[in-house]
């Protein structure tokens, strides 16, 4: 009796086939995986927003980008990021009760090892974790104030005449203001009064993934980099490098505005929306969205 089955060749046909489809369609669902990764990357950073904005609707002033030794009495004389300040806006009040601003957040002994801050705040807070970034240990967050643009990369883009000058290339959330005719700073609290350029007009909260894993241009690097613990007065960093010749995002986070999103980055407006801004954006267009009160409002959205 003759037996129907497919022959060795139809099958290899079969699963050539089925392999091709496989191939087709995953790029296509890794695509609509990062899209929902980056839809919920920018509502933690809305959710950041708002508890910006509810601080400084109870206190009359906006939080500060880091406290720590030597910032006069603006603030409390001890080592803090902002997201201490910030944890019961964000649906954290438990741990904010928990946590003494007597002492820095990374203080392990006192007043017990079982009490101390370090101990507290070696805790996840999914709204501080981008879904995209890699996974690491506890109490790391993904995203951070950017305070300043430095003279590293102002030397890059200015003399280019990519970026005009300004008289300071501050964010909102800095805390140091320049004194007229000097060079020289002082600390104050900001206060909405201070910011020229508009809320809606400048960032506030920007990505800096994967700390403490080093990475450049999305490859893993050895060694490891600061400001990984969200409650770090070191979470706080400034724009140092231009790659690209004029990008200053994406080119490593090793304390730089980094994402592990395609072509771009989530940045948190001073209003709490929440804008995706592509690398290739016009570097004079970046800066006006940057500063807090250069008077360069952007009034062109060239590469966003």
């Amino acid at each position: 009796m003759r037996r129907n089955a497919f022959t060795l060749v139809e099958l290899l046909v079969v699963i050539a086939i089925i392999g091709l489809l496989v191939a087709l369609l995953l790029p296509a669902v890794n695509s609509a995986r990062e899209a929902a990764r980056r839809m919920q990357c920018a509502n933690n950073m809305r959710q950041i927003g708002l508890a910006i904005l509810n601080f400084e609707t109870a206190n009359g002033y906006l939080p500060p980008a880091y406290t720590r030794p030597g910032t006069g009495d603006a603030y409390v004389q001890t080592r803090h990021s902002i997201f201490v300040f910030l944890l019961p806006y964000l649906e954290e009040q438990a741990l904010s009760d928990s946590i003494s601003l007597d002492y820095n957040w990374n203080e392990g002994r006192r007043p017990t090892p079982e009490t101390s801050n370090l101990r507290q705040v070696a805790v996840n807070i999914p709204s501080l974790l981008c879904p995209t970034a890699s996974t690491r240990d506890v109490g790391m967050g993904d995203y951070a104030v950017c305070g300043n643009i430095a003279d590293s990369a102002i030397s890059v883009l200015v003399p280019r005449r990519l970026v005009k000058p300004r008289a300071d290339y501050y964010s909102i959330l800095q805390p140091r203001f320049v004194i007229p005719g000097t060079t020289a700073f002082r600390y104050d609290r900001i206060q909405l009064k201070h910011i020229k350029d508009g809320m809606s007009q400048s960032f506030v909260m920007f990505e800096d993934g994967g700390r403490p894993d080093s990475y450049r241009d999305g490859v893993l690097q050895t060694g490891s980099v600061s400001g990984a613990p969200w409650a770090s007065d070191e979470n706080e960093f400034w724009v140092h490098d231009v790659c690209g010749g004029s990008s200053m995002m994406n080119c490593n986070n090793n304390n730089e505005i980094y994402s592990f999103h395609p072509t771009g980055c989530n940045f948190t407006m001073g209003d709490a929306a929440v804008r995706f801004i592509q690398e290739t954006v016009d570097p004079e267009v970046f800066v006006s969205l940057f500063t807090r009160a250069a008077f360069d409002v952007s009034n062109g959205d060239a590469g966003l």
